[in-house]
Order: structure tokens, then sequence, then C-alpha cells
């Protein structure tokens, strides 16, 4: 099969590799992985580049089975739903969720509004739609201030006063332009739960707990942590019940957005190991060091059977397989 694979890089926005404003981009390293992992699926690849480098090909006439995206795009709340909507427009089979899912995902509020009506816990938040909000609202601290359109924990802060608050909303308006989520802190453990769809079922492959280097719980995640300190990466240190109830509001929260073939979704853990859900990410990091992955490796999964699952059943979505 010929798989066109898509991903953005930092230079082809005008950003430096070691800029952190937006971070959420794809590593040539990772992008060596994932085409090495599809070619021992036993697919030709092609390496095609962001959406304007995938409309240059198909208006080229070039042609794939199957596309599968690592793209984020950039600066729109609809940016990580470019890759896909190109696809449906061009009717061009695609792994991975539509680009409605993908557009509903990126919206942290929307998400979190979404679990509230699952009845799947999630922190206490309140938007924030300009510095006039931020100015007047009431709200306990600690708590945990970040952009409600961004990706790879861009922009998080742990804000503890008032104070804190208007200094960095300031300084996320200014960067990002958009509004903001301030969200109540669980000091708990960090952990994520990995998904794929095997025959059009989804079930957890994998769950990662992250940490500091010393073995302490973070008290956030940041950019910071994710692209220049790194963590630990291991397996939860759960009860059974805590890893039934994360596997279950992970599956409820996927199946009813209607993800596809696989998606990583992170949660927060309180004092007394309760799971809060943060965020729902359809469209995952792939490389061999991310969580996502991470959850294959620490249980002995091949991760070329993690790729050939999600294309497997991205091509009985599409009807792909060969007629017998």
């Amino acid at each position: 099969m010929k798989i066109g694979f898509c991903f953005d890089c930092k230079e082809d926005y005008g950003y430096t590799s070691n800029d952190l404003s937006f971070c959420d981009f794809i590593s040539p390293t990772a992008i060596t992985f994932v085409k090495e992992s599809l070619e021992k699926c036993g697919h030709k690849v092609t390496l095609v580049g962001n959406y304007k480098k995938l409309l240059e090909s198909l208006k080229q006439d070039n042609t794939f089975d199957l596309i599968i995206t690592a793209a984020e795009g950039i600066q729109s709340r609809n940016r990580e739903s470019w890759i896909a909507s190109i696809c449906e427009l061009h009717n061009l089979p695609y792994a991975g969720s539509d680009a409605y899912t993908l557009i509903v995902t990126l919206d942290k509020i929307l998400t979190k509004l979404i679990a509230n009506y699952l009845n799947v816990p999630t922190p206490n938040f309140i938007e924030i739609a300009s510095m006039e909000d931020a100015e007047t609202l009431l709200f306990d601290y600690p708590a945990i201030l970040k952009p409600n359109y961004e990706g790879s924990s861009m922009g998080v802060k742990l804000i503890n006063s008032k104070e804190d608050l208007l200094e960095h909303a300031k300084l996320l308006f200014e960067k990002y332009s958009d509004k903001l989520i301030l969200e109540e802190f669980i000091p708990g453990k960090e952990i994520t739960v990995s998904i794929i769809e095997k025959d059009g079922s989804p079930y957890v492959f994998g769950m990662v707990e992250s940490l500091q280097h010393n073995n302490e719980i973070m008290p956030i995640y940041s950019s910071e942590i994710k692209r220049i300190y790194g963590c630990k990466k291991i397996l939860p240190r759960i009860s059974a019940e805590t890893a039934s109830l994360l596997k279950d509001y992970a599956i409820k929260m996927y199946s009813y957005l209607r993800c596809n073939d696989y998606c990583r979704i992170d949660f927060r853990l309180d004092k007394n190991d309760n799971p809060y859900l943060l965020e729902v990410t359809p469209l995952p990091a792939l490389s061999e060091t991310a969580s996502f992955m991470m959850a294959a490796k620490l249980n002995n999964i091949n991760p070329v059977d993690i790729f050939n699952d999600i294309l497997n059943n991205a091509c009985c979505r599409f009807d792909l397989f060969p007629k017998t």
C-alpha cells in the first residue's frame, strides 16, 4: 500500500528548533521512526510534509492509498483538522479521527463540557476571554493556566496568586491571541492512556505515568519538561480499581467523540488516586519516546504492531482491503 505521511516542522513556519512558543511539531528523529515503522508493516511511504505540500502533491496527481498525519498546523482553532479536511475534500482515505473530532478536542473547554455531560470527572475551570475577565474573576490557588486551543503543554503555567495570574494571562494573550482556561490544580500523578482500535472496537493497550527525574510527581507537565528537561515514563503505580476507572473514562470519551483508529487521553490523579480528565488527544505524538508509544514499550508491545493495527482499522473503515 502507498502511504503518504504528512507532518509539519518548525522551519515551515519560521520558528527555530529551540523555540517553545509553538512546539508541537514533529522532530526529524520522529519522522524517521514513523517512516521506518510503517515500512516494516510492508508499505511504501512517501514523506509529504505539511498541508501546503499535500495540496501541491495532489495537484501533481500523486496518488496515495492512505494518508497518515502528524501535522498540527498553527495559529488556528481548526489547525489540527487541515489534513483531514483536505483528505475529505479529495475523497482520500486517511488514518485517524475526522476533522470535526480534531476541532472539538483541540477546544479544551468544549472537551471538558462534554466530559461533564458524560459524568467523567474533570478539574473545575473557568474561561478567561480577556484581561478584564482575569482582573475580576475569583478562583482558588494554586491553579493551572493554559491557552484553550494549544497542545504539547504550550503556555501551561502553575498560578499561585492573582498577581501571578494577571502577569501570565497578559503574556499568553499576547502570544496566542485567544481565550485561556484557568483550571483547578490536581496534585497527584500524571497518567496518559493510549487507545487503538481493532476491528472497529477501541481498547486501551497501555498507560504511562510521567515523573520528574528525581521520581517526584510533576507539579505541571510543561512544554519545557517535554522538550528540554525531559522526564521519566513508567508503568503507573495505581490500583486495579483506578486502572479500571481510567480505562472506562478513556473509552467513554473516545467513543462519544467518535475518535478513529488511535488516541491518547490525559488524566491527573488527586491525592486519593481519583482520576480527573485533562485532555483528549486524537493526534498524539508518534515518536518512540512520546507517551503514546511508550505505553507500548512499557508493555513489551512492538511499535510496528501498533502502527499495523492503526492502518488495518483505517483500511477497514474505508473498505480498502482486496475483495475475496
